[in-house]
C-alpha cells in the first residue's frame, strides 16, 4: 500500500506549533475585505475534530436523528472526500510542500495548512459572537471567532450543515450579522423608532405585552439571540433580539444585586441603534 492509499477513518492532528503557525498565517487575509477560506460540512468537521458532537460545534444537518445513527459511516466517508479534495494529505506529501522534515509516520493523513488554520482558530480564539435562533437548534447560525490580536474569522452555518469560513474586517462582520438578524429584509427598514427608547424591565412576555412594544413587535416575532462567550468562562452573555415590522426590541439580562435571571431590561430601537449595537460588539470603527 502506498502513502496516498492509506486513508484512515480520521486524520491525525499535528502538534500545537504547526497549528498556531497555521492560525497565524490566516491573519493577513481579510484585513480590507472579506476573504473566503473554505467550506466544510458537518461530518467533515466532526471527522477533522476527531469526535462525535464535539463541544462548540453546531451540526444542524448531521443532528437529524435519521443521519446521526449513521454518523460514523458519514465521518469515514468525509475523510475520503477531504483527501480527494486535497484538504487532507499524507504527512510525507504535506512536509514536502511545506519544505520541512517529515514528522512521525509519513503515511499518516494530516490537514493542509489552510484547513488546520481554520480548525486552530475555532479552537484557540478567546472569544466568540454567535447570532442564532434559540428555539431552532437545527437552524442556521453565524459564529464569529475573535482572535487575541483582534482578527475575525466568520463561520456561516446553513441549516443544511455547510460551514463557510471567511476572514473579515470588522465592518464586513457587522454587515454580515445585521443581514442575519434582519433577514429577509434589511436593517434600513427599521424606521419606526428614532434613536433608542427604554421600555422597562420584566419577563419577556410582559415586555411583549406592553402597548408601546406591541405597536412595533408582534408576539409571534421570531426569537433571535446574540451570544457573547469567552473561553474559560462558563457564563454566556445573551442579548435577545426581536425584529418587528419597523423596529427592533433588544433585551439584556437584568443587572444589579438580587436580579432575577428571568427578567430582562429592554429597549426599542431603529436601524441606527441596532447597527450601533452590532458594530460595538464586533469592534467596528
Amino acid at each position: 500500500m502506498t502513502a496516498a492509499e492509506h486513508v484512515p477513518d480520521r486524520p491525525d492532528l499535528p502538534g500545537a506549533e504547526r497549528a498556531v503557525a497555521a492560525a497565524g498565517a490566516l491573519a493577513r487575509h481579510g484585513r480590507e475585505r472579506a476573504a473566503m477560506l473554505c467550506s466544510l460540512t458537518d461530518e467533515q468537521l466532526e471527522a477533522l475534530l476527531g469526535s462525535e458532537q464535539p463541544d462548540g460545534l453546531r451540526t444542524p444537518w448531521l443532528d437529524d436523528p435519521g443521519r446521526r445513527v449513521h454518523a460514523g459511516l458519514l465521518r469515514a466517508s468525509a475523510v475520503r472526500a477531504l483527501v480527494a479534495q486535497g484538504a487532507l494529505a499524507p504527512e510525507a506529501v504535506v512536509a514536502r510542500i511545506e519544505e520541512r522534515d517529515v514528522d512521525g509516520d509519513p503515511r499518516r493523513v494530516v490537514p493542509s495548512m489552510l484547513v488546520l488554520g481554520v480548525l486552530a482558530r475555532r479552537a484557540l480564539s478567546p472569544r466568540t459572537i454567535t447570532v442564532h435562533e434559540p428555539t431552532a437548534p437545527r437552524g442556521g447560525a453565524v459564529v464569529v471567532h475573535v482572535d487575541a490580536d483582534g482578527t475575525l474569522m466568520t463561520e456561516q452555518i446553513s441549516p443544511e450543515g455547510i460551514h463557510h469560513f471567511q476572514m473579515c474586517p470588522p465592518d464586513a462582520v457587522a454587515d454580515l450579522l445585521l443581514l442575519e438578524l434582519c433577514a429577509p429584509r434589511g436593517v434600513e427598514e427599521l424606521v419606526g423608532i428614532d434613536g433608542t427608547c427604554a421600555t422597562g424591565t420584566g419577563a419577556v412576555d410582559e415586555i411583549l405585552a406592553r402597548q408601546d412594544v406591541a405597536a412595533h413587535i408582534a408576539p409571534d416575532t421570531r426569537e433571535l439571540a446574540i451570544d457573547l462567550a469567552e473561553k474559560g468562562v462558563d457564563e454566556i452573555e445573551r442579548i435577545g433580539i426581536r425584529i418587528g415590522r419597523d423596529a427592533a426590541l433588544v433585551m439584556r439580562p437584568e443587572e444589579g444585586e438580587g436580579s432575577d435571571p428571568a427578567r430582562v431590561e429592554a429597549v426599542l430601537t431603529g436601524s441606527g441603534g441596532l447597527t450601533a449595537l452590532v458594530r460595538e460588539i464586533v469592534g467596528a470603527s
